[in-house]
């Protein structure tokens, strides 16, 4: 260990009984994360036809929604236009306004939007993440969209309620994507919440999960995210709405691709990048072949030392 590096001991008194059990833990889909329980070496066959991690450009944008979805769409179509070449993640709901107009509207903005992305991913030649309503039996529902140089790739519909927004869960899987740079998953902000959505990915074999995001507490960019990326070592592009309630920008993490225990005293923290502030845009070129080694201190994989024997408690009647 370096000289320069100080290790310090923090410690805390904790009265558990102040502890507020919110109501979030309610809208956890145990029967969504199956995967937990399956053995590791089953794994493997997840992963033997991911194609080789690399590096590549992440962009996150922002477009203000203040002035009406029409120009939203025209800032998002102006801001793709001169953006790098790469990966675009853009925010949940990225051209909407809160509340969000009555069903018949939403469906031609929905449409309207879902071109635009369409034909800027063609183009452009490379991919595009955005967030963007979903109308269903179920009513209104939170989803991700994929667009790539052949055109709309696939969807996430989000599998965890979000109490901020009130829609009904959206889906009941967590799909990846092959992609020349690697392996994609698909989260929505609130998901993050929930450790056992990232850890599926993660045992599907993702090396970045893109997130259309909105931030509404301070710990959801300095613990939440950050956590996510450690403890499944994979890389988190995180775009948030311009209006997000907390006054936060979007933020990258990934694992870094050196051992750098010896010269910070950091055990598993990713490197973050975090845009200058809410609305501002954030390119980063990042290497993903760090998110592929599981090793935590250069021993422990925190993918393959579980125990799926013991998350049963977590999975409940999918493991049973």
């Amino acid at each position: 260990m370096s000289p320069d590096v100080t290790v310090s001991l923090v410690y805390a008194d904790i009265d558990l009984g102040r502890v507020a059990r919110g109501a979030r833990l309610a809208h956890r889909r145990p029967e969504c994360y199956g995967l937990l329980t399956a053995p590791n070496e089953s794994l493997a066959a997840l992963w033997q036809d991911r194609p080789e991690a690399g590096s590549l450009t992440i962009t996150t944008l922002a477009p203000a929604t203040g002035g009406g979805f029409s120009a939203a769409l025209v800032a998002t179509r102006e801001a793709l236009h001169t953006a790098p070449r790469g990966l675009v993640v853009l925010p949940e709901l990225f051209a909407w306004e809160l509340p969000l107009p009555e069903s018949a509207k939403l469906a031609t903005q929905v449409a309207d939007a879902s071109r635009m992305l369409e034909t800027a991913a063609r183009e452009r030649g490379d991919w595009i993440v955005a967030g963007l309503p979903g109308l269903g039996p179920q009513g209104i529902t939170n989803r991700a969209l994929l667009f790539g140089p052949s055109g709309l790739i696939g969807e996430y519909g989000q599998v965890h309620r979000d109490p901020a927004l009130g829609f009904a869960p959206g889906g009941d899987e967590f799909p990846v994507f092959d992609l020349p740079f690697g392996r994609l998953g698909l989260l929505l902000g609130g998901d993050l919440f929930y450790p056992e959505a990232a850890r599926v990915l993660g045992r599907k074999g993702v090396d970045l999960i893109a997130c259309p995001a909105t931030w509404r507490a301070e710990w959801q960019t300095r613990l939440m995210l950050v956590e996510r990326s450690a403890e499944n070592h994979v890389a988190i592009a995180a775009a948030a709405r311009a209006d997000s309630p907390l006054a936060a920008g979007s933020v990258i993490a990934s694992t870094p691709n050196r051992y750098v225990f010896g010269d910070t005293g950091e055990v598993n923290i990713p490197e973050q990048w975090h845009a200058d502030g809410p609305g501002a845009a954030l390119s980063v070129e990042v290497d993903l072949r760090g998110n592929r080694d599981k090793r935590l201190m250069g021993a422990t994989n925190v993918i393959l030392d579980n125990r799926p024997e013991l998350y049963g408690v977590l999975v409940g009647a999918a493991a049973r």
